[in-house]
């Protein structure tokens, strides 16, 4: 049995099925493990069109799963490479917008990216219509952490006009400044200057994918590494979201082959980060 503590809330990500993907291709992934009573429910990924976003939340509520949290629209920066860039803004306009979201889905929480969420017109459109809670999740950081203290600042600025705001930490983002080589060998000193963060951030984003662009090097990440993570981080979260980006075609839809091999991969992550007995 995997084990976590009660307090706790574990999240999957619908990510790692692409644009494309069903829901059926995520209970192939996941029904097994909610049966298991291990997870406590999903953060969707909001693809239009919005009747999508329904059927997807009808068909998990039918195996009892619940949809805790849909993921909107980022309101990403530039990747630095010109084609990745146009990719992901696509990619960013397929998701539902705020408005979308909020008038469809009042009773889930929804988290935007800050780099969206701090937009002057955004601002003003979730000051009008506030959602049942919002998460606000930090874009990629520079060295300075600059980021995670914006991110924090935009948390405030809702919370004083009396929205119900938490603040999600993705681990990855905040190291993106670095190789994941130099993640790895700088995990302890970098996490020790993230500490002081950590008490002020709700949940954490755990990209352990294999698009390495946004993902942490999970598979490179030895047991006194893995160690630190769960009884230093993870276990001060009160939500953990594991995502779960896959590389190159993945991005846009899963094959039976990958989506099998994808099944083996979250089993054995699980089994790293949060234990079996």
């Amino acid at each position: 049995m995997i084990k976590r503590t009660s307090s706790l809330e574990l999240l999957v990500s619908s990510d790692s099925l692409g644009i494309f993907g069903t829901a059926e291709q995520f209970l192939f992934l996941w029904e097994e493990t909610f049966k298991r009573g291990v997870l406590s429910g999903v953060e969707l990924i909001g693809f239009r069109p919005i009747r999508r976003i329904k059927k997807f939340i009808e068909k998990l509520g039918q195996k009892k799963i619940k949809v805790l949290s849909i993921h909107g629209r980022t309101g990403l920066r530039s990747e630095g490479q010109l084609t990745s860039t146009i990719l992901l803004r696509i990619l960013d306009l397929l998701i539902a917008s705020y408005n979308e979201l909020v008038f469809n889905y009042l009773e889930i929480d929804l988290l935007l990216h800050s780099t969206y969420a701090g937009s002057p017109q955004v601002k003003e459109e979730i000051l009008s219509h506030p959602p049942k809670r919002l998460w606000i999740e930090n874009a990629k950081a520079d060295k300075d952490f600059r980021e995670l203290d914006q991110t924090l600042k935009l948390v405030d600025f809702f919370r004083k006009n009396r929205i119900d705001c938490r603040a999600m930490l993705d681990l990855y983002h905040a190291f993106a400044f670095k190789t994941h080589r130099e993640i790895v060998k700088e995990w302890f000193s970098l996490f020790k200057r993230l500490r002081p963060y950590l008490k002020n951030f709700d949940g954490i984003h755990l990209p352990v994918g294999t698009r390495i662009s946004d993902s942490l090097p999970i598979d490179l990440i030895d047991e006194s590494r893995l160690s630190f993570l769960r009884e230093e981080i993870l276990s001060k979260a009160s939500r953990v979201v594991i995502e779960n980006q896959q590389a190159g075609t993945g991005l846009l839809f899963s094959s039976t082959s990958s989506l099998t091999s994808q099944k083996q991969r979250n089993l054995n992550i699980l089994r790293k980060l949060f234990f079996i007995s």
